[in-house]
């Protein structure tokens, strides 16, 4: 290490060039080996690296985790500890696929269809390649230790078929199962995003046609109004929802009879309506109208098409009264713990299903304009304008998203949770607020994961 000293005579040194020595010196005495082979297996630190996701250049926020990342394993060496290197490559998924889609044009998934499937993989297999090699001089040139011949990629089968393996010991252990699931939705990506994925992509100002819908009681020529942003979600309306501490009125206007909340009255109304009697909201529960749409007509048999109560329901704008769907979070736990049976009419890119015979083959947003011309044919359109409100956004193709039901296998991690917070009593979070804080709150308030 002699020609690595730096005199004082000798001025400024160059700092580049005295790593690139260091780092020469390490291949060439093969110091990372034998700050591994020296300490006793007995004695063994084990690193568990997420692996770097190879869909692009590496940058700055690579540099500054790969410091995180080398730093302990390096502390833990120092303390006797032997510490195996292993490298990993995150190879699959959207943001390799729609890195390729990007540079073939592609505006749709069906567009990898149409161009092969086979020929769409080995173009992502060439892109993972192309960036695995910048990224490992990133890695070589800043210091970090990786042993090369502990790398792993989560293209390679071995690594495919440990996954599959998993799957097995869930499924046997119970913890597996088959069942819908309300979640955020890509329709452009064609995937679910979780709720960690939904906060990279924040939150956008979009505008959506509001409209304000009539649904007549079975018992009388009553109708209850409802108010909705998504007009593509009716033909899925299964119940209505009030909340029942809630004042409500029955009045007239233009001759017809309607019930709304008390407070928002005049915000729907403006003039020449007359009241005629105020209602409790627990007088309303389980009141019957009239479905909008026949495609799940057969679902009274399961109570649908009736006034429930839900905690959600607020007099804050709106009618009061809350259009009920499987394509909101809320709206499928109330009506899964209620025993309606589940169904998702929008294909993987959110076109309606052929089970909509009406608006079938129709982006869900382009259904929009269709089902207000026909509520309006039919008279059941009260009223509808544009409403500005936020959405969440897809962080890789900055498109809304919506909450979908998705039919998918589920780990059953609510049978595990109360084992999960148990165990992380004993685990030494930095910083130590973490360990009951941000992650604890996680696991007590866990759910079956996708």
């Amino acid at each position: 290490m002699e020609d690595l000293k730096i005199s004082k005579a000798q001025g400024m040194p160059n700092f580049a060039s005295v790593e690139e020595k260091i780092l020469n010196y390490w291949k060439e005495k093969d110091i990372l080996d034998k700050s591994i082979e020296q300490r006793a297996k007995e004695k063994s630190f084990t690193f568990y690296d997420g692996p770097i996701t190879a869909n692009n250049k590496p940058h700055y926020g690579h540099v500054l985790t790969m410091v995180i990342k080398d730093s302990i394993p390096r502390y833990k060496t120092m303390k006797g500890f032997r510490v195996e290197r292993s490298l990993g490559w995150d190879c699959q998924g959207i943001p390799v696929e729609y890195e390729v889609e990007k540079e073939l044009g592609f505006q749709q998934k069906e567009d990898i269809e149409k161009f092969g499937v086979e020929k769409f993989n080995n173009l992502c297999r060439q892109s993972v390649k192309k960036y695995q090699g910048e990224i490992q001089d990133l890695t070589e040139r800043m210091g970090r230790w990786v042993d090369d011949k502990e790398e792993y990629a989560t293209m390679n089968a071995e690594y495919i078929e440990s996954v599959w393996w998993s799957l097995k010991e869930l499924y046997n252990k119970d913890l597996l199962y088959e069942g819908y699931k309300v979640v955020p939705y890509s329709t452009r990506a064609g995937t679910t995003l979780s709720n960690s994925e939904v906060a990279l992509g924040g939150y956008q100002t979009i505008t959506d046609p509001v409209v304000v819908v009539k649904l007549k009681l079975k018992e009388s020529n009553t109708n209850l109004l409802i108010w909705t942003t998504t007009p593509w979600t009716l033909p899925g309306n299964l119940l209505v929802a009030v909340g029942k501490d809630f004042t409500y009125v029955e009045l007239e206007y233009k001759k017809e009879k309607y019930i709304v909340g008390k407070d928002l009255v005049e915000s729907i109304f403006k003039e020449d309506f007359k009241i005629l009697k105020e209602i409790k909201g627990s007088d309303l529960i389980g009141k019957e109208y009239e479905p909008l749409y026949p495609y799940y007509a057969q679902k009274s048999s399961e109570g649908a098409f009736r006034v429930v109560h839900a905690n959600h329901v607020t007099l804050d704008d709106g009618t009061g009264l809350v259009h009920q769907a499987p394509y909101g979070e809320e709206d499928f736990l109330l009506m899964t713990e209620m025993g309606i049976g589940m169904f998702d009419y929008l294909d993987d890119a959110g076109n309606m299903k052929d089970e909509i015979e009406q608006f079938k083959g129709m982006f869900y947003k382009k259904a929009n304009r269709y089902i207000i011309e026909d509520l309006e044919k039919r008279n059941l359109l009260f009223d509808h304008y544009d409403y500005e409100h936020q959405m969440p956004m897809c962080w890789r193709t900055s498109t809304p998203l919506i909450y979908k039901p998705i039919k998918s296998w589920y780990v059953r991690v609510t049978k595990i949770r109360e084992l999960l917070v148990n165990e992380n009593k004993d685990i030494n979070w930095i910083p130590k607020h973490v360990k009951e804080g941000r992650f604890g709150n996680w696991l007590e308030d866990a759910r079956d994961w996708a």
